[in-house]
This record gives structure tokens, C-alpha cells and sequence, in this order.
């Protein structure tokens, strides 16, 4: 399959890395982690009953949303926005109340 590729045909290598990463991007757990698509399900995830741990979520949520802030893929209000969500309703009001924001 790769020699088939153009880029590959034509010797362009740094075509060739974009094209491969594109074909096999469905395979690639990294690279979904870091969509807002992933976030919501974990803030669903949050949200459902069961044994989800809240302390689990801030902390794996705060690392991916960060990393997606910094790429400019995520904005801070919608991280903040659906952190907030996440937490049960009597702490997310404390925590507004807290910091003192804006909703």
C-alpha cells in the first residue's frame, strides 16, 4: 500500500508522513484523545452512574484539555464549562461561588 502512494512514487517524504499518518489516523488512540469528541465522552462518562472517580476525571480531563489549550484546539471557557458540568451540582455552585465566575 505505501509504494502505491504518490508520495512515495515521487520520493517526497515529508508527503509520504502526512499521507501515512492520514491512512492509518483511525488506528491511532493518541490522536483521538485529543479531540473535543473524546472529552465529551469522558464528561458523559463523569456524568453517568457508576464507579467513575471524579478525581480520576479532573486529572485525566486537565491533561488533555491543556494540551488541546495550548494547540489551539480548545478554548479555556469550554474546558471550564464542561468541568464544571461534570461536578455534582451542590459542589459546581460552590466552586462558582468560590472563584467567583461569570457563567
Amino acid at each position: 500500500m505505501i509504494k502505491m502512494m504518490n508520495a512515495y512514487m515521487r520520493r517526497d517524504w515529508e508527503q509520504l508522513k502526512w499521507e501515512l499518518k492520514d491512512a492509518f489516523r483511525h488506528a491511532d488512540d493518541l490522536v483521538y484523545m485529543y479531540t473535543r469528541s473524546y472529552l465529551e465522552q469522558l464528561y458523559q462518562d463523569q456524568r453517568a452512574p457508576g464507579d467513575f472517580s471524579l478525581e480520576a476525571f479532573i486529572l485525566t480531563y486537565n491533561n488533555i484539555s491543556r494540551i488541546m489549550i495550548d494547540k489551539g484546539v480548545f478554548a479555556e471557557y469550554t474546558q471550564v464549562e464542561m468541568v464544571l458540568g461534570a461536578l455534582p451540582t451542590n459542589l459546581s455552585a460552590k466552586v462558582v461561588m468560590k472563584l467567583e465566575l461569570d457563567l
